[in-house]
C-alpha cells in the first residue's frame, strides 16, 4: 500500500512540474513574440507602410513613394543630421519620399549601434530636421518614435502621420516607445504625452 501511494505521489509530482515548466515556457515565448525588432530596415519600412495603410481611412492611400538607403553623405542634406553623428550611431538607414515633390512625405527609419544610440539620435533628429526644406509645402506634423535600436522620423500630412504611428507600434511591439511630435503645422494642437513627448489631440 505503501509502494503504491509513494507511485501514485510521483506520478502527480511530475504531472505538476511538467505542467508548471510547460507553462514557463508558454509565458515566455508570448513574452517575447513581437517584443524584439530586428531585420534591416528596408523590409521593416515596407512592413510598416502595410500596417499603416490598414488603418488609413477608406479611400485614402499614402502618396506615391519610393524608398532607397540613406547614407552619411546624403543624411545632412535631407534630415539635417551631420556626418560624424551618422558615423558614430547608425549601422544603417533608409529613407522613404513621395516622389512628388509637392508632396510634404518623408519617412526614414535608422538602425542603430545600441539602444542608447539611438535614444541620442533621436533627440538630435527633432533639432536637425528641416519641416520647411520642401519651401513651397510644409507637413502637418513631424514626429520621432523609437523602438530599442531603431528611430524612425516621419513628416507627413495628419493622416498619414498617424498611421505611419501605428503602423511602426504594430511592427515593433512593445519595444516601440510614443511618439514626440516635435512639428506641427497650423490647425494642429500638440499636448504633452506620458513619456515626456508630444501627442495631437
Amino acid at each position: 500500500m505503501k509502494r503504491i501511494f509513494a507511485g501514485s505521489l510521483s506520478v502527480l509530482l511530475i504531472v505538476a512540474l511538467s505542467a508548471f515548466v510547460g507553462g514557463l515556457l508558454v509565458a515566455c515565448g508570448q513574452g517575447q513574440q513581437g517584443s524584439t525588432l530586428s531585420g534591416a530596415t528596408s523590409g521593416i519600412i515596407d512592413q510598416v507602410y502595410e500596417k499603416g495603410a490598414a488603418v488609413l481611412a477608406p479611400g485614402k492611400d499614402f502618396p506615391q513613394h519610393d524608398s532607397k538607403a540613406l547614407t552619411a553623405q546624403d543624411c545632412q542634406s535631407i534630415v539635417g543630421l551631420i556626418t560624424t553623428s551618422y558615423d558614430k550611431y547608425v549601422e544603417e538607414a533608409t529613407i522613404s519620399q513621395a516622389m512628388i515633390n509637392t508632396s510634404a512625405h518623408l519617412v526614414v527609419l535608422f538602425k542603430c549601434k545600441s539602444d542608447g544610440d539611438a535614444a541620442t539620435l533621436k533627440s538630435e533628429l527633432t533639432s536637425s530636421f528641416d519641416p520647411g526644406r520642401w519651401i513651397c509645402v510644409r507637413p502637418d506634423q513631424c514626429f520621432v518614435q523609437q523602438a530599442g535600436s531603431y528611430v524612425l522620423l516621419v513628416a507627413a500630412n495628419a493622416d498619414n502621420a498617424e498611421a505611419l504611428k501605428a503602423g511602426f507600434a504594430a511592427v515593433a511591439g512593445v519595444d516601440a516607445s510614443g511618439a514626440d511630435v516635435f512639428y506641427k503645422g497650423e490647425g494642429e494642437t500638440a499636448a504633452p504625452s506620458g513619456d515626456g513627448g508630444l501627442v495631437l489631440k
